[in-house]
């Protein structure tokens, strides 16, 4: 039950970020549903492998490269999911932060 209630709540974080960051679009509830899923599918089976190469480049930037990642996967996801759409780097950047912020309010 706690996955489910995490799973809504999280669609529903996408669909502030929506309102709130131009470029940062999602048409409809299913389509953050689905944008959900791929974002937690991405995040455990791509995202390690990438963490795991650039680690070099993420000691050089002292972790911020990790912001980058992050906007990378969201990208990904952005590409696959239709219904879910943004249209650049700096605005993946800033979805992912907010998501990750938004999310870890609600989860402590």
């Amino acid at each position: 039950m706690k996955i489910l209630a995490n799973w809504l709540l999280d669609s529903l974080m996408l669909l502030v970020i929506s309102l709130i960051l131009p470029g940062f679009q999602i048409r409809s509830l299913a389509a953050a549903l689905f944008a959900v899923i791929g974002i937690g599918l991405v995040n455990t089976l791509i995202k390690p492998l990438v963490l795991l190469v650039t680690l070099p480049l993420t000691f050089l930037t002292f972790g911020l490269f990790i912001f980058v990642i992050n906007a990378l996967m969201f990208l990904i996801v952005s590409r696959i999911v239709p219904g879910f759409d943004i249209d650049s780097v700096w605005t993946a950047v800033l979805g992912a932060l907010l998501y990750s912020l938004l999310t870890s309010l609600y989860r402590r």
